[in-house]
């Protein structure tokens, strides 16, 4: 886990871009490799969780490099829209975070 700045104060400081800028220091990716790309994307409505514009971005990155990217959450144990693996999908695609946003399917 990085913390960064998300007060942008330049084009070239957005969230898509730091992302761009850390990637290399940190991606272990290799041609083929299977990755998966762990996010939180909230039960329906919420909005603290990282957009699908980032998501894109690393999924974007993570194909450059080679590999082959899927997006993915866990289950909770608490009851609501996660709680099963159909909830959690659906959720997840009520927020934004579908193929068509992302550029990788989410499982």
């Amino acid at each position: 886990m990085i913390y960064r700045d998300s007060n942008i104060k330049r084009p070239q400081d957005s969230q898509p871009q730091q992302v761009k800028d850390i990637f290399p220091h940190i991606s272990p990716v290799k041609e083929r490799d299977l990755v998966a790309i762990k996010i939180h994307p909230g039960e329906y409505g919420n909005t603290t969780h990282v957009r699908p514009v980032i998501v894109s971005t690393v999924v974007d990155l993570v194909k450059e490099a080679g590999g082959i990217p899927f997006v993915t959450d866990t289950t909770t144990l608490y009851k609501g829209m996660k709680l099963n693996a159909a909830g959690l999908i659906e959720g997840a695609a009520m927020n934004g975070f579908t193929h068509a946003s992302m550029n990788a399917p989410f499982m």
